[in-house]
């Protein structure tokens, strides 16, 4: 049993009948290449979202070559953190997106393997206002005073590139399978 009081969620135990703080729960939204659902990661996807196996089969050969999104309004600080390390395990690309909520700041998190055209895997997560515009903390660009002209270009064109990777490496190319994981290519070719 879940209960809600003042934006926090708690879970009653039935064997101990006591309270434990469980922590916010908010939306967060999931976007995977639908070509990489299958096996594990089909599994994954069916439990974390209460899908019947032929309902999340229709979805996808509905748009094989798309990218199928799943969202849960109450989803745990917005993030679906078992879900993302079975796709993370698998080699499969994502974003995940959260809303701002109760003091948490909205967040964009992206995961792309190494691809087999040689480029680099990345997992990153950055904030963003609720326009989902990202922003950098003013906190990070304090600690930018103690360091001379030429650190400081490149701390800033490091925080800028990790604000705007996905526009390089976008889901669209994963989806359209214009981008092939680089673990795919070793098994092709050994």
């Amino acid at each position: 049993m879940h209960v809600c009081v003042g934006g926090l969620f708690f879970e009653r135990s039935l064997i101990f009948q006591v309270e434990v703080k469980v922590g916010y729960y908010f939306y967060g939204q999931i976007e995977i290449p639908a070509r990489f659902i299958k096996g594990e990661v089909f599994n994954a996807v069916a439990d974390e979202f209460g899908k019947t196996a032929e309902d999340l089969q229709e979805e996808i050969e509905a748009n094989p070559n798309g990218i199928l999104e799943f969202v849960d309004l109450q989803a745990s600080s917005g993030e679906f953190p078992s879900l993302e390390g079975v796709l993370t395990e698998a080699m499969v690309p994502f974003d995940r997106n959260s809303a701002q909520s109760d003091g948490v700041a909205a967040e964009r998190h992206y995961f792309r393997p190494p691809s087999a055209c040689g480029r680099p895997g990345i997992e990153e997560s950055y904030q963003e206002t609720d326009d989902g515009y990202p922003y950098i903390l003013v906190s990070e660009l304090k600690d930018l005073i103690t360091l001379d002209a030429e650190a400081v270009k490149e701390k800033l064109q490091q925080m800028i590139r990790d604000i705007c990777v996905p526009e390089s490496n976008p889901l669209s190319d994963w989806a359209a399978g214009e981008v092939v994981p680089a673990e795919q290519l070793k098994g092709i070719l050994a």
